[in-house]
């Protein structure tokens, strides 16, 4: 009994002693590590890469949040919008009266120019068109215009919306036709300052005047209480906003 414990308290001072010499061989190479270059370099690497992600990553968050405030700066309401537009038209005629008979010997096209303002809220329109329409005989250019008043619920850096009543006149034949109606304007914009144009109005003839001469007889006003539907479409160009 004694020699087996004197074996087993030989056995257990070896293993202690074993592992005591591989804990100081341990530290040996950590404490000879610390004073390797190598080590230092390869630290001071990762920790370089380590702060170039880390501004990477700053970056982009910063680039991120600067598109974020373009982006709502862009979506803000203007407190003043002034643009001028040119469109194509393509105006024609309704009437509920069966007895009028619109002529239609030429399909109704024709160009305009717009000048659109708003103040917060408050917009003003005014176009004059040159519509090429054969009426008559001799009639080869119509010219007419109109003056809106309306509201503009959006206008941002994207686009503008704007809804108007119309007063407005036209000439055909002999006649100048004096009108009432609405309106609504549309542009989006696809760079600072140009943009896609969309605008129709829709005013009722209910008053003429005759302007032939006086020595014939005047014609009958074929064109009294009709609608004129007149969409355009074409560029528009703000020159100021803010």
């Amino acid at each position: 009994m004694k020699k087996l414990l004197l074996v087993f308290m030989c056995v257990f001072f070896a293993f202690g002693f074993a592992s005591a010499q591989e804990n100081e061989d341990s530290q040996d190479s950590f404490l000879d590590s610390l004073g390797n270059d190598d080590f230092w370099g390869e630290l001071q690497e990762s920790n370089e890469i380590i702060e170039d992600e880390n501004e990477s990553i700053a970056q982009e968050k910063e680039a991120e949040r600067q598109k974020q405030e373009r982006i709502k700066a862009k979506k803000r309401q203007n407190k003043a919008v002034t643009a001028f537009a040119l469109g194509a038209n393509a105006p024609f005629n309704l009437t509920t009266d069966s007895d009028k008979t619109l002529n239609k010997l030429s399909f109704p096209v024709g160009v305009s120019a717009h000048l659109v303002g708003c103040w917060t809220y408050v917009s003003a329109k005014g176009n004059i068109s040159w519509d090429f329409v054969k009426y008559a005989e001799k009639t080869s250019v119509l010219f007419g215009g109109t003056i809106s008043l309306g509201l503009s619920p959006i206008h941002n850096d994207y686009w503008f919306i704007g809804l108007y009543g119309t007063i407005g006149f036209d000439k055909i034949e002999n006649y100048r036709y004096y009108s009432y109606g609405a309106s609504g304007t549309v542009f989006f914009n696809f760079s600072e300052r140009f943009g896609l144009f969309v605008n129709c109005d829709v005013t009722c003839r209910t008053n003429e005047n005759y302007e032939g001469d006086e020595k014939v007889a005047p014609y009958e006003p074929l064109f009294l209480s009709t609608w004129r539907v007149c969409p355009s479409i074409g560029i528009s160009y703000s020159f100021m906003r803010g």
